[in-house]
C-alpha cells in the first residue's frame, strides 16, 4: 500500500517557464505563506523538507505530471535546471516528489 496517502497531482501542461511552473504548484497545493514563497528551486526545498513559506501542508507526495513540454523549453533533460529539479526530487525525505515526463506514470 502506497504510505503517501495525500498526494497533489500537478498538471504541468501548457508550462513554458520557471515562474509558471511555480504557479502551477502554487495553484495546486495552496500551500501556507504563499505570497512569501520564493518561486525557485530552493525556495521549494525549503517549503517541502523544512516547512517554510510555500509549505504544501495537506499533501505529503507531489506529483508533476506532463513535464514533457516543459523540459524541452529548458533546453530538455540534461539542462541544469531540470537535473536540479530530479536532485530535489530524488532527496526529499518529509514531502514524496515524483515526476513524469508524460501522464500520471
Amino acid at each position: 500500500m502506497n504510505d503517501y496517502q495525500r498526494t497533489a497531482l500537478i498538471d504541468c501542461t501548457g508550462i513554458y517557464t520557471i515562474e509558471e511552473f511555480f504557479q502551477r504548484y502554487l495553484d495546486s497545493t495552496n500551500p501556507r505563506f504563499s505570497a512569501n514563497f520564493g518561486r525557485n528551486l530552493d525556495a521549494l526545498w525549503d517549503a517541502i523538507e523544512g516547512g517554510g513559506p510555500g509549505c504544501p501542508v495537506d499533501f505529503d507526495h507531489l506529483h508533476f505530471i506532463n513535464l514533457q513540454q516543459f523540459v524541452d523549453e529548458l533546453g530538455g533533460p540534461d539542462s541544469p535546471w531540470y537535473q536540479a529539479l530530479r536532485r530535489v526530487a530524488r532527496d526529499a525525505t518529509h514531502v514524496k516528489v515524483t515526476l513524469s515526463l508524460g501522464g500520471t506514470s
